[in-house]
């Protein structure tokens, strides 16, 4: 986890790099030492290590993993919304429907899928991630990735993408690619979100639909090499 953020290119192996911060190694270990998905849902449930979101928050996000507890594929945006604070489950507002509805579209079930955030706490007046909460909650994040086993993750939106790839990175020179980062396949594209808000006939909306389509070929291309 040490290190400093630098964006890495399509195909080269990297792993999230974020400047240590008062408490990312201690949430970092906690992490580590979670032996499941329920403990660790458990143990992060009760994380303040970022004093201004824990005492604004209503709920901690975990994110949501199938019945298994494994996924072959996750899905990972920012920080939970307002209606995400409120009903403690990720992406269930307007933007959760519209990705569920083209999840559906691709042949997805989002009951199979792992559904992610790189922050658990929705941030006071859903403003961005800031870099500390970004570097204290990665070990959360993580561990859940190691936990559920995904062969490949849907980065949705710019932070997603910059966790993965690097803060200088630009979404719409890596989106639609497939990058080695870590021993994991990424695939950065926008976030429901931005496909909201530029309408049905905007690129974010064009891009993400595609994106997803590709990343259900992907899957079925490694279950049929098996």
């Amino acid at each position: 986890m040490a290190g400093a953020i630098g964006p890495h290119g399509p195909g080269q192996p990297a792993g999230p790099r974020f400047r240590l911060v008062p408490g990312s190694l201690e949430v970092a270990e906690r992490a580590a030492r979670c032996g499941s998905w329920d403990e660790l849902a458990v143990v992060s449930s009760a994380c303040v290590a970022c004093a201004e979101l824990a005492a604004t928050r209503r709920s901690v996000v975990v994110g949501s993993a199938p019945a298994t507890r494994r996924a072959r594929l996750a899905v990972v945006g920012e920080a939970p919304g307002a209606d995400e604070d409120r009903a403690g489950e990720p992406f269930v507002g307007r933007a959760g429907r519209l990705l569920d509805e083209l999840l559906a579209e691709a042949g997805l079930d989002r009951s199979g899928i792992a559904v992610l955030n790189v922050l658990q706490c929705r941030p006071p007046g859903n403003r961005a991630p800031k870099p500390g909460e970004v570097a204290r909650c990665s070990g959360w994040l993580e561990r859940k990735l190691e936990l559920v086993g995904s062969e490949l993750v849907v980065a949705l939106g710019l932070t997603a993408a910059g966790w993965f790839l690097g803060r200088g990175v630009r979404l719409a020179s890596v989106r639609g690619l497939v990058h080695q980062v870590g021993g994991r396949r990424v695939l950065p594209t926008y976030h429901p979100s931005a496909a909201i808000r530029y309408g049905p006939a905007g690129e974010p909306m064009a891009g993400l639909r595609a994106d997803l389509a590709l990343a259900a070929r992907l899957i079925d291309r490694v279950g049929d090499a098996r």
